[in-house]
Formats: structure tokens, C-alpha cells, sequence
């Protein structure tokens, strides 16, 4: 399972909060803030995104990340554990995630 995609699991459940989340994920509060505000964005719940593999969930989520990648690389944890991602870093991310 993708760090987005159990980070939504997780944002569904309730019994986390950002930070909880994000410490048992290995990423930062605010990334899992993004997620959550890029999911919104691209229109998309957990109940519908539980149903769609990997490639279609990144396809439903590449748009709305290519509009916003400055604001998200600023909340993307570095490889250092710094803030400050380039897009095409974070959607390198991405792809890594949906393997």
C-alpha cells in the first residue's frame, strides 16, 4: 500500500490525528496535510479511492499536484528531513509510491 494511499486509510478512520499519522507513516504532519488537501482538491474520498489501483489513484491526483507542486514543495519532507521539494522531486515521489 502507498504512503497516500494509507494515509488516506488512515485520515478515513478518525482515531489519528496529522502528526499520529504521519509518525506511523514516516512523513511529515503537513505532508499529510497536503495529501488531505489534494485529495479534496482532485474531488476524491476515501470511499472512492480505495477503489482505484495505484495508477488511476496518481492520475486522479497528477493534475491538482501539477497546479499546486510550488505550494507542495514547500511541505515536502527532503531526503535530510528538511522542508522544500521541487515538483518533479515530489512527482518522482509519487511514482514511487505507487509501486
Amino acid at each position: 500500500m502507498s504512503k497516500i494511499r494509507h494515509t488516506l486509510q488512515l485520515l478515513h478512520s478518525g482515531n489519528l490525528n496529522t502528526r499520529q499519522i504521519g509518525a506511523a507513516l514516516g512523513i511529515s504532519k503537513f505532508t499529510v496535510s497536503d495529501i488531505a488537501s489534494y485529495t479534496r482538491a482532485a474531488g476524491l474520498d476515501w470511499n472512492e479511492a480505495q477503489h482505484l489501483n495505484e495508477e488511476e489513484l496518481q492520475a486522479r491526483l497528477s493534475p491538482v499536484i501539477s497546479d499546486g507542486a510550488d505550494w507542495l514543495a514547500n511541505a515536502m519532507p527532503t531526503s535530510t528531513g528538511r522542508r522544500g521539494m521541487s515538483g518533479s522531486i515530489f512527482k518522482a515521489w509519487m511514482k514511487t509510491e505507487a509501486t
